[in-house]
């Protein structure tokens, strides 16, 4: 689903995967401060439960998302934000009911550290390339994996 350039499905706006060096997951929907370049909804059912910013930081932008995030599909996620750096505040990710985490985090070239012992896994049964092609990767925090 979230396969392509588009942030978070978001393809209204011209600012693509490629722009973002930081995510910054929170669980209020307290305004980021900063130049905010997009602002927009990503609860599933579009009831304004989860928002979604673009904030510049520099030349690229940091994606803060703020609310209760029930995560239902975890399938490209993440995945191809191929500048990304940092995914902050993920333990926030409630994925209880999470059945495919296929492709992820795939194509996050340059995030280097990623602590998803918090996930809850037992619903999951596609993990196919979840972590494919994170060539910097240097330390996963699967501790309490379950």
């Amino acid at each position: 689903m979230y396969g392509s350039g588009y942030i978070l499905g978001n393809n209204e706006i011209d600012i693509v995967r490629d722009s973002v060096v930081r995510i910054i997951i929170r669980d209020t929907q307290e305004v980021p401060s900063g130049v905010i370049k997009a602002e927009w909804d990503v609860s599933a059912d579009k009831s304004g439960t989860v928002t979604a910013w673009l904030v510049e930081n520099g030349s690229n932008y940091d994606l803060y998302i703020g609310g209760r995030i029930q995560a239902i599909d975890g399938e490209y996620l993440f995945a191809n934000y191929t500048n990304l750096t940092t995914i902050e505040g993920i333990e926030k990710l409630d994925t209880s009911i999470v059945i495919s985490m296929k492709y992820m985090f795939k194509d996050d070239r340059n995030l280097s550290d990623l602590d998803v012992s918090t996930f809850v896994t037992n619903s999951v049964t596609n993990m196919i390339g979840m972590f494919y092609d994170c060539k910097n990767l240097e330390s996963l925090n699967l501790n309490k994996f379950i």
